[in-house]
């Protein structure tokens, strides 16, 4: 294999092709203007459009990217790369949306440099080609990058405004990120949901708009590239393909499908928790983490040490490691320490820690006074204990529950002190009531009141549900 990473950058000059390895560390292909005898040149995306087209000819309309291979030279096998990255500058994107459904399979990822523009009062219609892109980053089976400067094209949608509209229509907010590590090269706002990420640059006034397009592919846009490398290398699409497959036969071994019950964002509560209450009624299975289903936050810590999972504070504050999408964040609590036998609280990461000057990453749980919270967790924090490693394939499964939990108790209750369910498996759900301790009517099962703490505490308030099914596949792993 002659690289992990292939990166096409398209309508870019060659001459920032060693600027773009140096970066990224992968083999990029700069490609200045479609490189076709029998088709112009220019900046126009209608040219890149026809680019596609000629390229699908080649393969009778199954794929523009083996197409662009084939008109290569020297040809690069796709089969010598563990992962293919298409990054689009300016008009580029004209390509990006010639892809067909077997390019968006075969890509790892797609960056766009300041690049992608629509027509004027943009629709939700006019970025079919790139929404499908947003909503799997959203879940990490994609990388979709978006970096945008503030220059307005006055007669057609902007980059910026093509941004906007991929994260609205993908689903809406991202998590706002420090800035901190771009601040130098003109970042104003970063923010990022699994593996989607948009980046918001403005280097100069507004009278130098051409010099600040041009910044794009010069300055920024080959940390943007990295970026993506990066987060196609370490949370490849490969970890999650047929991911369904296996979560299904492992929980259904412990009671339901996890597809049946979260396949829509409309589920109520009632229904969350009657799905909840079929996993945590089963038995525990031979094989799994040996304190099963229900455990203490610090019988969890022990399980994750034998298991090689567990990473220390120290670890993490050391860029030893870094917390990904999916992972578990131990916190000591109540005076106690999970590390050595006392309470504890545990969080599941929705945005990783992905540069270690940050030390923040956004998390999701059930949270204390009977509320939820979904906001950026410090590990500089003095309660900061530990991460436990989830498997992705688990792990990414594992927030999206937990995130249509909190969607619907949110949607339900809104407020600060709604109640939502998930708070009664993170104080009340403990060994010694029945399987449904902590469950609606079942509050005070297990001798300590909803809303206190205990040291034998479920691991639970991330998802009662998502810790079931990991524990379920890692005993069928």
């Amino acid at each position: 294999m002659t690289a992990s990473v292939l990166v096409y950058l398209v309508h870019a000059d060659p001459m920032v092709q060693p600027r773009y390895v140096a970066s990224s560390g992968a083999d990029v292909v700069a490609l200045v203007g479609p490189p076709v005898p029998d088709l112009p040149g220019g900046g126009l995306s209608a040219r890149y459009d026809a680019l596609a087209a000629s390229c699908k000819a080649l393969t009778k309309g199954r794929s523009a990217i083996e197409g662009l291979v084939m008109r290569y030279k020297p040809p690069r096998p796709l089969s010598d790369y563990e992962h293919v990255i298409l990054a689009t500058y300016s008009a580029g994107y004209g390509f990006a949306r010639g892809l067909t459904a077997l390019d968006r399979a075969m890509l790892s990822g797609l960056v766009l440099i300041d690049s992608g523009h629509g027509p004027e009062g943009l629709r939700g219609a006019a970025l079919d080609w790139l929404i499908p892109w947003a909503k799997s980053a959203r879940e990490g089976r994609k990388v979709l990058a978006i970096g945008h400067s503030d220059v307005d094209p006055v007669t057609y949608a902007s980059t910026t405004e093509v941004a906007e509209a991929a994260i609205v229509h993908s689903g809406g907010p991202l998590a706002e990120l420090s800035t901190e590590p771009g601040a130098e090269l003109g970042l104003k706002r970063r923010r990022r949901e699994g593996t989607f990420v948009v980046e918001a640059y403005d280097r100069r006034p507004a009278k130098d708009a051409k010099l600040e397009h041009g910044d794009a592919l010069t300055v920024w846009g080959d940390e943007l590239v990295a970026q993506a490398c990066a987060m196609a290398a370490r949370e490849p699409a490969s970890m999650l393909m047929g991911v369904l497959a296996p979560i299904g036969r492992a929980l259904a071994s412990a009671g339901r499908l996890v597809a049946d019950a979260f396949a829509s964002d409309g589920a109520t509560a009632a229904e969350l928790d009657q799905v909840a209450r079929g996993y945590s009624s089963k038995p525990v299975e031979s094989g799994v983490l040996s304190h099963g289903y229900r455990c203490s936050v610090a019988e969890l810590c022990a399980d994750a040490k034998a298991l090689g999972k567990l990473h220390l504070a120290a670890d993490v504050r050391a860029g030893r490691y870094f917390p990904l999408r999916g992972d578990l964040v131990i916190s000591a609590r109540a005076g106690g320490d999970p590390l050595l036998g006392g309470s504890g609280h545990v969080e599941r990461v929705v945005v990783g820690a992905d540069h270690p000057s940050t030390l923040e990453c956004w998390t999701i749980g059930g949270n204390e006074g009977n509320t939820w919270h979904h906001a950026p967790y410090d590990f500089r924090a003095s309660d900061f204990r530990a991460v436990i490693a989830v498997d992705p394939r688990i792990g990414w499964e594992a927030v999206e529950i937990a995130m249509k939990e909190h969607r619907a108790s949110v949607k339900e209750k809104p407020g600060a002190k709604h109640e939502p369910r998930i708070q009664a498996y993170h104080a009340g759900a403990r060994r010694g009531g029945s399987p449904l301790a902590g469950m609606p009517g079942h509050e005070l099962e297990g001798g300590v009141p909803l809303g206190d703490h205990a040291p034998d505490e479920v691991a639970w308030c991330a998802s009662a549900a998502s810790w079931c099914a990991y524990q379920a596949a890692k005993g069928l792993s």
